[in-house]
């Protein structure tokens, strides 16, 4: 049964079975499709609680869920309580073993009972596979594997399973089509430029959904964002006080670490006015926040013409994305600022040609920008990093110089990197000594061919 038609009740033995990590605690967000959780919130808390309850403090809650769900089922045991957990290469055990048989000072592991395979020749085929792709040492054993899948494959019927025709990796690829269509549009996000230069195969992948989708430092990075929309502007007491309002949505705990991470953002916050006030001694007047927009670049990703007549359609590039300020100068010159979270900020040598900062001054140059104030044929006064995250007491103010109309490289860069996502084939570049993305480490090992994690299916 499960714990909840278990409550209220008792017996001498009860068994909690299915200890696996991924299954309980099964953390997964509830009701994404549809936003029901969402809903359920607003109808019970009010509309603006439930906007601020970001994916990390939903995730804590449902933790929560599970861990009174879990006290429920072992608290239903008089005399004898058994739990079970296997551990294997693609399952691990629950983190909520700990709780009932926590290990003794000094023990590395618990004591385990080994599971033989099933006695089925599905059972029988993956061991055999694993043994026919054993390296040369073991040579008699592979060669035995082999001999053996062999007959399983050409029984009558065959076993599923045994003939290589059906392992994974060895079928051909379903299509060598680029991902874009002829025809089609290609839309670039200046925010991803620099990953489809650094490493085409992580921008897809990302692209793909195969990221994580937050982490703490993007959700404190998303809340200082919201503040500097909704007032921007403010002061640096105004902006503190809506730092206090608003960091019970991370869901924090009130411990020193959680102090820190306010403390953290309550340098961010305290930066941002500063920024403030060097923007109005630059002589630069606010226009937007969040300002969006939109311009169709010429085609990219024509398909070479052959004697067969292939489709040589052209595809449409769009780039498009939003700044976080738009400023215009004593000159009506525009000026892109971006707003910097992170701990890392680029070199000077790096930010003349920053990718993202030149493709928002590509932006400006062919017109993408509309509102009071801006001219049609307002020309880019440069772009600016704002650096709030650094351990720095001010702004790091990095400025990039205004994109001249007779050298745009940045529309050039962006036409390349629309060339890179509309393609086929995505490389894999970064020097794996040193890691990518400023020497943090690649962002997705585990399917990067240059790592040491990356492998094949058939692996």
């Amino acid at each position: 049964m499960t714990p909840a038609s278990a409550a209220g009740r008792e017996w001498p033995l009860v068994i909690v079975a299915g200890l696996q990590e991924g299954v309980w605690p099964n953390t997964r967000l509830r009701g994404e499709l549809l936003g029901s959780t969402l809903f359920a919130d607003a109808v019970e808390h009010g509309v603006e609680h439930a906007l601020q309850l970001g994916p990390l403090s939903r995730l804590r809650e449902i933790r929560y869920d599970e861990l009174r769900s879990f006290s429920t089922a072992v608290s239903r045991a008089r005399e004898v309580l058994i739990c079970t957990a296997v551990a294997s290469e693609d399952e691990q055990p629950s983190s909520f073993l700990d709780y009932v048989a926590p290990l003794r000072p000094g023990q590395d592991s618990r004591g385990f009972t080994p599971v033989e395979r099933p006695l089925t020749l599905r059972a029988l085929v993956a061991e055999l596979r694993q043994y026919a792709q054993l390296d040369g040492r073991f040579a008699a054993e592979s060669e035995e594997a082999v001999r053996v899948l062999g007959r399983l494959a050409t029984a009558d019927p065959p076993v599923p399973g045994a003939h290589p025709d059906t392992w994974w990796g060895l079928a051909p690829l379903t299509s060598d089509d680029r991902i874009v269509p002829p025809g089609g549009t290609v839309y670039v996000s200046p925010s991803k430029v620099e990953t489809v230069q650094k490493s085409p195969l992580d921008w897809f992948i990302q692209a793909a959904g195969g990221e994580a989708a937050t982490d703490f430092a993007r959700s404190l990075g998303t809340l200082v964002h919201s503040i500097a929309q909704d007032l921007p502007e403010g002061s640096g007491s105004e902006y503190l006080a809506e730092l206090v309002r608003r960091w019970p949505a991370l869901g924090m705990k009130d411990n020193w670490e959680g102090r820190l991470d306010f403390q953290r953002a309550e340098s961010m916050v305290r930066k941002l006015a500063q920024y403030i006030l060097v923007m109005r001694s630059e002589g630069r007047q606010l226009v937007g926040v969040e300002q969006d927009f939109e311009v169709q670049l010429s085609q990219a990703g024509a398909e070479p013409q052959t004697d067969a007549g292939a489709d040589r359609t052209a595809r449409s590039a769009v780039l498009r994305g939003q700044v976080d300020r738009l400023e215009i100068d004593c000159h009506g010159r525009l000026v892109i600022v971006d707003l910097k979270t992170g701990k890392r900020q680029p070199g000077k040598a790096e930010l003349g040609r920053h990718p993202q900062l030149g493709a928002y001054q590509a932006a400006v140059l062919a017109g993408g920008f509309e509102g009071p104030g801006i001219t049609a044929d307002a020309q880019p006064g440069g772009a600016v990093l704002a650096q709030l995250g650094t351990t720095s007491k001010s702004p790091g103010v990095q400025h990039q110089d205004p994109l001249d109309p007779q050298d745009n490289w940045a529309l050039d860069m962006v036409k390349g990197a629309a060339e890179v996502m509309s393609g086929r084939e995505f490389e894999a570049r970064h020097d794996p000594s040193k890691g990518s993305f400023g020497g943090h480490g690649c962002r997705l090992p585990e399917v990067c061919p240059l790592c040491a994690r990356g492998k094949q299916v058939t692996e």
